[in-house]
């Protein structure tokens, strides 16, 4: 069956599926290489995404953190109540914020309930974020703005929601996983070293508070405010300012050349928060260990804030950086991606010449010698006519012979020469007859 059928199949059909067949290869190896491609430029775009996500999440972090303060306590000579309305109308702005990128990306970054209850994390949803911020407004409305244990409980789960998702948007976002220095020295800062110390300012101004309600320091609130003064210390500026120096020293790679506002905002934006969280070190490390406290609680807590916000600042410069550094890594695959197709379309191209440029150089001369030979096979059928006749009549006319002798002769040379022009074609030179 398959014999019937490429016979019938013309010589030059059959050496373009030949072409073909062998052009397979390097289309398969063209998919392969731009499915490799996409797929870290699908990484470096999944990255950008988590960073969009976390956005409005740190502008949440930053108002419930400051009304959570403000509800606590209330500085001297300070409004608070049109302070926390106004946090208040910034966290449903944020609330707002978060519903539009968990609609645009809430899918890819398995904020759903499959996605989150396989990670037991069903409760970091921004609808149950915004039902529990909306508890605690309920609530200080009833205590006259002023925060209780119970509302301060639910503080503690809007934070413990809101860090949830935080953690969960690295891990589906692979942000945890950057392969690239720079990115990824600055992901740390961003996804997980100015968020715990956006946290534990929170936490040291709590226990600043609980303090100073005290009469006199008690030994358990110096080694509070020493731990925490250590802890800020190693674990956040140290921790952070390292982050910096590797991401500037390897930000020139296989995907650019050292971005210059990278190397300019960064390093900048590091110094100023650096600064403000150094002189909260200081404060806290006296509070720790001076007999009679040199600053009051408000001075404290002013110190804490500053070095807050310049954390919220960091942290806006930064994750803007990292976008830009995470824009260039896509753009950087999808012109290598643009450049493999180009060049596989051109190696397809050149195969499907050759193949036209030799089925040519064989399909013309194999057109020339099936035209010789049709004449020859008609003069050598003639000639056999004349001599079958002759012999049937007897007759041996010695002129009409020697005429289709010549006649026979010429056609037994063009023969040779067909069959030596044959073989030139096929074996590439004539074969010697032994």
């Amino acid at each position: 069956m398959a014999t019937e059928i490429t016979s019938r199949i013309s010589i030059s059909k059959k050496i373009l599926l030949v072409s073909l067949t062998f052009s397979l290869p390097i289309a398969v190896l063209g998919y392969l290489v731009v499915s490799n491609i996409d797929e870290n430029s699908r990484i470096a775009a999944l990255e950008a995404s988590g960073n969009a996500y976390q956005t409005p999440l740190e502008w949440l972090l930053r108002d419930t953190l400051e009304h959570q303060r403000l509800a606590r306590h209330c500085p001297a000579n300070t409004d608070c109540k049109a302070q926390m309305v106004q946090l208040q109308d910034g966290v449903s702005k944020g609330l707002v914020a978060l519903a539009a990128v968990d609609a645009k990306f809430g899918t890819q970054l398995e904020f759903t309930t499959e996605g989150l209850a396989k990670r037991n994390r069903q409760l970091a949803t921004g609808d149950n974020l915004a039902k529990t911020w909306h508890d605690i407004v309920d609530a200080l409305d009833k205590s006259q703005g002023q925060s209780t244990p119970d509302i301060d409980a639910k503080y503690a789960d809007v934070n413990g929601i809101i860090n949830t998702m935080i953690t969960h948007l690295g891990d589906t976002s692979t942000l945890i996983l950057d392969p690239v220095l720079d990115t990824y020295y600055t992901m740390d800062i961003t996804l997980l070293a100015l968020p715990q110390n956006q946290n534990r300012i929170s936490r040291m101004i709590a226990d600043a508070i609980t303090a100073f309600s005290h009469e006199a320091f008690t030994a358990e609130d110096r080694m509070t405010f020493a731990a925490n003064a250590a802890l800020l210390q190693t674990s956040d500026i140290d921790r952070v300012n390292a982050d910096v120096q590797t991401a500037l020293n390897e930000n020139k790679n296989d995907f650019h050349d050292a971005v210059a506002s990278f190397q300019e905002k960064l390093p900048a934006g590091a110094k100023e928060w650096t600064d403000a969280n150094v002189k909260l070190v200081a404060m806290t490390k006296d509070l720790a260990t001076a007999a009679t406290p040199a600053v009051t609680l408000d001075e404290y807590i002013d110190t804490a804030v500053k070095a807050q916000q310049s954390a919220f600042k960091f942290w806006d410069t930064a994750a803007r950086e990292n976008d830009n550094l995470f824009q260039m890594r896509v753009d950087f695959y999808n012109n290598r991606r643009n450049f493999s197709l180009l060049m596989a379309a051109i190696a397809l191209l050149f195969s499907g010449f050759i193949a036209y440029l030799v089925t040519r150089s064989m399909i013309v001369p194999l057109n020339k010698l099936t035209l010789t030979l049709k004449p020859g096979a008609t003069l050598l059928a003639g000639s056999v006519q004349q001599i079958s006749e002759a012999s049937k009549k007897g007759a041996h006319d010695a002129a009409t012979t020697a005429i289709i002798c010549e006649e026979l002769t010429a056609h037994a040379d063009d023969m040779r020469n067909t069959a030596q022009n044959l073989e030139i074609l096929v074996f590439g030179h004539a074969i010697k007859q032994s």
